[in-house]
């Protein structure tokens, strides 16, 4: 039910990646020859999540975050908040070229 593992088997061959401890993700986009690898200071796991799943958005032009952002429900199922991304994640993502 990880990121990495969700995001492989809906893009098959599309992206490898892997999880690390403590907020890292590593990965390549085999098509483009593109790689990846971040590290959350604070060992955020939403946060890499968050930030891998924007990066699989802008390259892959995938819609789905695969969870990692949107809606945070408590154990009860009501809303208590979101996870998206900050405005300069989101101009480092413009960054990131789309793929072919």
């Amino acid at each position: 039910g990880r990121l990495d593992t969700a995001a492989m088997t809906a893009l098959p061959g599309r992206i490898f990646m892997k999880t690390g401890a403590e907020g890292v993700y590593c990965g390549a986009f085999p098509n483009s020859g593109l790689a990846f690898a971040l590290k959350i200071d604070d060992g955020n796991k939403r946060a890499a999540e968050a930030i891998v799943a924007g990066l699989i958005q802008r390259h892959l032009g995938h819609g789905d975050a695969f969870g990692a952002l949107g809606q945070i429900r408590n154990w009860r199922g009501t809303p208590v908040g979101a996870t998206r991304l900050a405005a300069a994640v989101l101009k480092g993502l413009d960054q990131v070229p789309v793929a072919a």
